[in-house]
């Protein structure tokens, strides 16, 4: 029984992690690239928005980087919408 329930809770901690590990966030740049809404080009060390999932860079001045920063206000306040 308490093999199932070990099984259980590395399976839900590996799915969060996961889950993390795939959320957008805000990385440097590691090379020269164009940002996937605006085509501007980015810079070697900019800080840009990354999506794991699509494999996507954005601006900070792109309209996806806005939309995610009210996102990520929307956690920080607690409203999960």
């Amino acid at each position: 029984m308490q093999s199932g329930l070990w099984q259980n809770a590395f399976l839900n901690k590996l799915l969060i992690n996961m889950r993390q590990s795939l959320d957008p966030r805000i990385i440097n740049a590691r090379f020269d690239s164009f940002c996937h809404e605006t085509r501007e080009p980015i810079r070697k060390g900019d800080s840009v928005l990354y999506y794991p999932l699509e494999r996507k860079v954005y601006k900070l001045t792109s309209n996806t980087a806005a939309e995610y920063f009210k996102w990520q206000q929307d956690i920080d306040l607690g409203h999960n919408y």
